[in-house]
């Protein structure tokens, strides 16, 4: 009590509670952790086991715990306190092997549990000798890394909390049981690599409503036994499963209704696009011959890549005998309108990736990443793509260009097959590409024409080389000029200075297929002006004798390819 002046007092009722001192982490031993801290109220001088006792929850796996305190006896009025507790592992228990090569790796801050390195996946033929079992009620995610074969048996077995799961494309099989009682999962992608899934892999998956499987049936044995899988009841059928159209009759043939083996699925034909992981889709994909020799790849992006500051796209391009990468970021090729296509309700992004000619034959992978996670690689080349124009070109070309187009599309194999002969780099295209080349001579008409040409005092034009590269570059050689002279092209296309010894090279870039035929005229200086063509370079090599006869075949064939891409777009 406090006098507080006036005749007034101040009275303090002080309420003694109980409180439970901080308990350090605890370490994982597979038995009870049975911590005892400090238990204090107030001023009094309480004894273990007289006055209160200890009680414990969740206390053995990994995770949460909690100590909880009972006071009693003369001190029952404090009631109950509770304290939680970690319970973690030491280090080398969070990580191991799972296979020959393979490993796993458990993040206990984030639930994430990554399966790396290379081949099959060990089988765990009883539920419970997973390396990770102790771990399961904490999983939240899963991440298996490209380059793993196999997913083995019951190897997320009863990981309740797992809510999605990343297939790479690597995986051929999916073993018994594993993905058995996986409640959180809503809905799993089954990558086209896949030719294997064993009995009860999804039995308990019972909130997967969506199945998106991109696996050529013909080539897959989906053994569910009982057709119990997914939404129960057995055959409810309830669970879509989505697949390509082109497949959707194989499916039903194979694993539907009345077939010897049956899923309790729905089979849905309306997959036209290739999950690449990150939650992007790729549409498909064509050859671009606008510029240079590309890929482009159209791609759906969910919210979350299309806001990323840091998601990009990879990538990894042949380059005769070694192979270089390409970057695009994403944000970058959203900003611009014309990397945009919108088709009824989607819209899609065009990421391009440039091929040397000679590169045609070889494979392009290409790959979305996004700060530390990686989608799943996808794999092209230009040679497979052009295939698929040759196979139908009725039904890739527009009505009258179909016989045209296949003829265009035959140039330019032939073009690059002849260039991967000439650099002896890069996957060779058959000889049935090559068209021949014995009676093929680039006309007269491109033969250089030094008449009237409107150059300077003491500047002389040398001569021109030509890169057959993924983009056509005509370079002009130049002397008596500035090293930093600015060079203008008539036709409007992009022109490049580069000093060069004693010459400075003016390199007109970006010449389309239909335009090798076509006149660029290069301005400089005070009314200085050079008019070529990128045919006379072939005509010059062609009437050369001592040039070497894979580079001629070079020639004729882009001569062949310019003609047939004039023809085409005509």
């Amino acid at each position: 009590m406090t006098d507080v002046g006036n005749g007034k007092w101040s009275v303090s009722i002080l309420k003694t509670v109980g409180v439970i001192d901080n308990i350090p982490d605890q370490t994982y031993t597979g038995s009870e952790i049975t911590p005892e801290p400090l238990v204090l109220a107030g001023s009094l001088n309480l004894t273990k086991g007289t006055d209160y006792e200890y009680s414990y929850t969740d206390n053995t796996n990994f995770g949460t715990a909690k100590v909880i305190v009972t006071f009693k006896g003369d001190y029952a009025w404090l009631g109950i306190v509770e304290k939680e507790f970690k319970i973690k592992a030491t280090p080398t228990d969070l990580t191991g092997e799972c296979g020959d090569h393979a490993f796993w790796c458990f993040d206990e801050e984030t639930g994430k549990l990554t399966i790396s390195g290379t081949g099959a996946m060990s089988d765990y033929l009883l539920n419970g000798t997973q390396p990770w079992h102790n771990y399961k009620p904490n999983i939240t995610s899963v991440e298996i890394e490209n380059d793993i074969t196999s997913i083995g048996y019951s190897a997320f077995y009863d990981c309740t909390g797992l809510p999605s799961i990343t297939i790479p494309d690597s995986v051929t099989s999916i073993g018994n049981k594993a993905f058995k009682n996986c409640e959180s999962l809503t809905s799993i992608t089954i990558p086209d690599s896949v030719t294997s899934i064993g009995k009860d892999a999804f039995f308990g998956c019972t909130n997967i409503t969506d199945v998106y499987c991109y696996a050529n049936p013909a080539n897959l044995t989906w053994d569910e036994d009982g057709c119990d899988d997914f939404i129960l009841p057995s055959n409810c059928k309830m669970t879509v499963c989505h697949v390509p159209e082109r497949y959707l009759e194989g499916y039903n043939t194979k694993f539907g209704a009345g077939s010897e083996n049956p899923v309790n699925v729905t089979f849905k034909g309306d997959l036209s696009t290739v999950d690449m992981g990150l939650g992007e889709h790729l549409y498909g994909y064509s050859v671009s011959v606008e510029g240079d020799i590309g890929v482009n790849f159209f791609v759906e992006l969910n919210n979350a890549l299309l806001t990323s500051n840091t998601a990009k796209m990879v990538f990894t391009v042949p380059n005769g005998k070694k192979t270089e990468t390409q970057t695009l970021l994403v944000k970058d090729v959203v900003a611009k309108d014309s990397n945009k296509v919108v088709s009824g309700d989607k819209t899609y992004y065009v990421f391009k990736c440039s091929v040397s000619a000679k590169d045609m034959a070889s494979d392009i992978t290409v790959q979305l990443v996004d700060g530390e996670q990686s989608g799943n690689k996808y794999t092209c080349s230009v040679k497979a793509y052009a295939d698929q124009l040759l196979a139908a070109p009725g039904k890739y070309f527009a009505e009258g260009k179909a016989e045209k187009g296949a003829a265009f599309v035959r140039a330019m194999l032939s073009y690059g097959s002849y260039a991967q002969k000439y650099f002896n780099e890069g996957t060779p295209l058959a000889d049935s590409y090559k068209a021949a080349m014995d009676d093929v001579y680039v006309p007269a008409d491109f033969a250089y024409n030094d008449t009237n040409i409107p150059l300077p005092d003491g500047v002389t034009f040398e001569g021109a080389t030509l890169s057959l590269k993924s983009e056509t570059t005509l370079s002009l050689y130049f002397k008596g000029l500035p090293a930093d002279t600015t060079f203008t092209c008539t036709a409007g296309n992009e022109v490049q200075t580069e000093p060069n010894g004693e010459y400075v090279v003016a390199r007109i870039r970006g010449i389309k297929a239909n335009e090798l035929e076509n006149y660029f005229t290069v301005t400089f200086g005070n009314g200085g002006s050079v008019t070529y063509n990128a045919m006379t370079y072939c005509y010059n090599v062609l009437k050369d004798d001592t040039v070497d006869d894979n580079l001629q075949n070079v020639c004729r064939a882009l001569y062949l390819y310019a003609q047939a891409a004039i023809n085409y777009a005509g």
